[in-house]
């Protein structure tokens, strides 16, 4: 895994789980924003 980021999911009020996302290869950026996107 070469990069991975994350975003909560919050229901009500609580934290209720997460979602990811990941890349596998190299020089293969995220989209500008991709974090944003998530949450």
């Amino acid at each position: 895994m070469q990069a991975s980021i994350a975003a909560p999911i919050v229901v009500d009020g609580s934290v209720w789980g997460v979602i990811t996302a990941s890349r596998t290869t190299r020089n293969d950026p995220f989209p500008l924003g991709a974090e944003h996107r998530l949450g």
